[in-house]
């Protein structure tokens, strides 16, 4: 019952991380309002009435409003390659910078990781739900456990990635500019603390005790070479009311 109950949360808790993965991934592609809110910066002028957002494909663009229209997606969008903001983003993370303009080839890469190792992870964790008995359950629960984690440090990975691109880009806009972390960062906290409590779901399931049962067919157990034998003691006396056995007179 408890591998049963264990494997239930931790599948449910992987779906939902699934999901969580999911937005941050197809944000900005789609015209969809919720699609559009999944971003990982936005950068906002109140004066001029401006916003751009930049996500892991491409960046979008509107007022105050709301979001007017998006660019083209593309593989690991570099946020200097946004119109007006773009210039302003530290030179080290520019198309044309140093090695630091691969942290957003690494945030892509990390972010579509998480999707895809929670996804297999969900569908791994229906048949083990129904297909393991008791005495087959460790092996699977070990296993989900191991890589439950280590999906966790992946998108911690991706979180860490996301906040040095988005405070980095945030600073170094002037000219009555502000910045913020986007809907895309949440996203990715959530999906980290699905997998942490899916991990503790499946490190449940390796808990169960086993239990030997006795097969009626085969009968009571004998004991064993060195089992002690079981003392029999004598009958009682009989007490002061009791009728003492009947003797027949010599």
């Amino acid at each position: 019952m408890l591998f049963k109950c264990c494997a239930l949360l931790g599948s449910l808790f992987l779906l939902f991380s699934f999901l969580l993965h999911l937005f941050p991934m197809i944000g900005q592609l789609s015209n969809r309002q919720f699609l559009r809110h999944m971003y990982f910066q936005q950068a906002y002028n109140r004066p001029a009435n401006s916003v751009y957002q930049n996500g892991l494909w491409n960046y979008c663009s509107g007022t105050l409003q709301g979001i007017e229209s998006c660019s083209s997606p593309h593989q690991s969008y570099n946020w200097g390659n946004t119109p007006v903001i773009g210039q302003m983003v530290p030179q080290q993370y520019q198309p044309n910078g140093g090695h630091f303009r691969h942290l957003f080839t690494g945030l892509f890469a990390l972010t579509m990781a998480g999707t895809v190792i929670s996804f297999l992870l969900w569908l791994m964790s229906l048949p083990i739900m129904f297909c393991c008995g008791r005495r087959s359950h460790r092996a699977p629960g070990i296993f989900m456990s191991t890589m439950t984690f280590t999906n966790f440090l992946v998108t911690i990975a991706a979180i860490i990635l996301a906040l040095i691109l988005a405070i980095s880009t945030n600073k170094g806009l002037t000219d009555g500019w502000q910045g913020r972390a986007g809907n895309s960062i949440w996203s990715l906290l959530g999906a980290m603390g699905a997998l942490l409590i899916g991990f503790m779901c499946f490190n449940g399931t390796c808990c169960g005790r086993r239990t030997r049962v006795a097969d009626p067919e085969l009968g009571p157990r004998k004991p064993g070479m060195f089992s002690k034998p079981t003392a029999h003691a004598p009958p009682p006396p009989p007490g002061p009311g009791m009728s003492r056995p009947f003797q027949m007179p010599n």
